[in-house]
């Protein structure tokens, strides 16, 4: 499972950016893919492991685990 670091999170939007080794530039995401209950919310520069999805628009992060909450 690839890993990286949030680059920015709007969290009133609710999407935002991480980079990781596995993929150049930015990959998108929305706190809907966030695996954690209650208010899913990341902070800038967490740590967080993802899987990636190719999409037309580019790379998708889905199935976001934040390091707090891995296992």
């Amino acid at each position: 499972m690839p890993s990286g670091r949030v680059r920015f999170f709007n969290d009133i939007i609710g999407s935002g950016f991480i980079e990781s080794e596995c993929e150049p530039g930015v990959i998108r995401f929305s706190y809907r893919d966030i695996s954690k209950t209650g208010y899913r919310i990341v902070n800038e520069g967490q740590r967080v492991a993802f899987k990636l999805l190719r999409t037309e628009r580019g790379p998708v992060a889905v199935e976001i685990i934040p390091e707090a909450d891995q296992q």
